[in-house]
């Protein structure tokens, strides 16, 4: 009998090969130009970040833990050990959630290789931009092929992507049980819970002014307003 792991190996070897082997001369200058764009990206995330609660609360964490100063959290300038530093600086990158994304992979690459590679430069004791760059490109590659392995197929069974199909069988089930007092009680819910959901996504990344106007707008669609209160039965 085959074992179905055998191949498993060669496959990492390959891939772990690839990365280490890499050099700037390998690179496209589209890469190139797309990894500096990516860098700046990234440290925009990260610096928006960093003014978050949950990044701050990382951020406190990894300075109460303490241990040899090998590099910077970005925002802040505070030096902490090589791994605590790429572990807040990451978190910094993805906390406003507007890094970039490979679909196929549902990888977040510029806020985990960028950091990661700037940290560990500087705890290295520098590098040449050519060399950050690379080894970007690197981790971005190391990454979304893991992440394509790895496959998307649960996607499609989370909790938002049934959602719409779950309040489609409750609306049905309300006409048929209770008729159209309850279907438009139902929607109606929903279509309020859509509002706060507009309000709380626009309070997390622009303050409450802006949750408050997201909300506003949403529910001023016409569609969403005679969705929400006639529920199809009228």
């Amino acid at each position: 009998m085959q074992d179905s792991n055998a191949a498993a190996p060669a496959i990492t070897e390959t891939l772990a090969t690839f990365a280490a082997g890499l050099t700037f001369e390998d690179l496209p200058d589209r890469l190139v130009a797309h990894m500096r764009m990516s860098t700046l990206d990234a440290l925009g995330c990260c610096l928006v970040g960093a003014t978050l609660p949950w990044t701050r609360m990382v951020a406190d964490l990894v300075r109460a833990e303490g241990g040899t100063p090998e590099a910077r959290l970005i925002g802040t300038g505070d030096r902490v050990p090589l791994a605590a530093a790429a572990l807040v600086n990451a978190t910094a990158g993805h906390a406003f959630e507007l890094d970039d994304i490979h679909r196929d992979s549902i990888i977040h690459p510029n806020s985990i290789c960028v950091p990661v590679a700037l940290n560990a430069a500087e705890a290295r004791g520098g590098a040449s931009g050519r060399d950050v760059v690379t080894a970007m490109a690197a981790g971005y590659e190391v990454a979304t092929r893991v992440g394509m392995a790895g496959g998307i197929e649960h996607i499609p069974y989370n909790l938002y992507s049934n959602l719409p199909m779950a309040h489609g069988m409750l609306y049905s089930a309300a006409l048929f049980f209770n008729g159209d007092t309850c279907a438009k009680l139902l929607n109606f819910s929903a279509g309020l819970f859509s509002a706060l959901a507009a309000f709380a996504l626009g309070r997390r990344l622009y303050g409450r002014r802006a949750g408050l106007w997201a909300a506003a707008v949403f529910y001023s669609v016409t569609h969403v307003m005679v969705a929400s209160w006639s529920a199809g039965t009228d």
